[in-house]
């Protein structure tokens, strides 16, 4: 996509962004309806209910059973002779509009429990209906985010988007990727840094992208472990199809599907301006872990997914920027690794 489509899409998403109208679905117009038709519902049942708790004849009943016994204990201790002659009488009476009361407590107890209960549902009908709105605009307004970014970065304007999360020895820290290409909805995506140091195959012998160690390990502990599943569902599986080595004529190998790879030899040449812009430096992880560091710029070398000059080896991107069609010992423990993957930016 050329720089003046990406500019005018930019320029379309920030209006929207800043209007807060986003474009829904039919389906999601008519779930909203019955969401919001629920909540009206539930809170004319629960309207209802309280009005007519409000006016059961119990609260009356209540109130004059209230008064008579008061009437009767003051009328009694007044009339002293009275209470002292008619005392068991008086009491009888007061039992049993206490007895009446009591059972019409327990009446109105369990009714108001049933008007709490509408107003449960009143309330989760309403809070529902509310978090229905509220999730569609906020994916809306995250998915406008993220395009933003991905255009800003392949623009030049910011250098990278977050995704996922390298989660090593008790530390959890983001992981900051350069966009490569964007491609309608997709995008390229690589590490800005070298995330960790292993070698590209775990022992020595003739290997390439499709059997080595590396990328199984990349499709599996780093695919499920350091991203959630809603980023899994944007990463993009995407067909590799081998790429014969320029210099050498190297078996590369089989097609593989893959969500994490590496990049190719002429991948590396196509989306770096220049040997500078390729050289990468090595997280603090990977520095600790014995990733070779070039004591004069502080790069290091990082694999490709090409073989290299012999079936043993892998080719890699020397850590002044260089892409070396030698490559390096397929087991080399020194090597640098920056992921790239295909997500979908919608």
């Amino acid at each position: 996509m050329n720089r003046e489509k990406l500019t005018a899409e930019k320029q379309e998403l920030e209006a929207l962004l800043a209007s807060g109208k986003f474009d829904v679905t039919e389906e999601e117009i008519l779930q909203q309806q019955g969401l919001d038709k629920n909540a009206e519902i539930a809170q004319k049942e629960y309207d209802e209910a309280r009005r007519e708790y409000s006016t059961l004849p119990e609260h009356d009943r209540i109130k004059e059973i209230d008064a008579t016994i008061s009437e009767k204990i003051n009328t009694s201790v007044k009339l002293n002779f009275l209470w002292h002659h008619n005392a068991g009488t008086t009491r009888d009476e007061i039992a049993d509009l206490n007895e009446e009361k009591a059972a019409l407590s327990g009446r109105l107890a369990k009714l108001k429990k049933q008007v709490e209960g509408k107003k449960k549902v009143m309330q989760d009908a309403i809070a529902e209906a509310i978090a229905f709105r509220d999730a569609k605009e906020s994916g809306r307004s995250e998915e406008i985010k993220r395009r933003l970014t991905a255009i800003s970065a392949a623009l030049g304007e910011s250098s990278s988007l977050q995704m996922g999360e390298y989660a090593l020895a008790g530390t959890r820290d983001a992981i900051n990727w350069r966009v490569l290409e964007i491609n309608g909805s997709e995008a390229l995506l690589i590490t800005e840094r070298a995330i960790d140091v292993m070698p590209f195959n775990s022992k020595y012998g003739d290997t390439s992208w499709s059997a080595c160690s590396l990328r199984k390990w990349l499709n599996e502990t780093f695919y499920n472990s350091f991203f959630t599943p809603a980023e899994r569902e944007r990463i993009i599986k995407s067909h590799l199809e081998p790429e014969k080595n320029t210099e050498y004529d190297t078996d590369p190998g089989s097609a593989t599907d893959d969500y994490i790879f590496l990049l190719s030899m002429s991948e590396a040449e196509k989306y770096f301006k220049s040997a500078e812009d390729r050289s990468c430096e090595a997280t603090e992880h990977a520095k600790d872990n014995k990733a070779y560091v070039n004591h004069e710029n502080g790069k290091s070398w990082w694999w490709l997914r090409t073989p290299g000059y012999g079936a043993a080896h892998a080719a890699i991107v020397l850590s002044g920027g260089t892409v070396y069609a030698d490559g390096a010992v397929a087991d080399d423990r020194t090597g640098a690794i920056r992921p790239a993957m295909r997500v979908n930016l919608d």
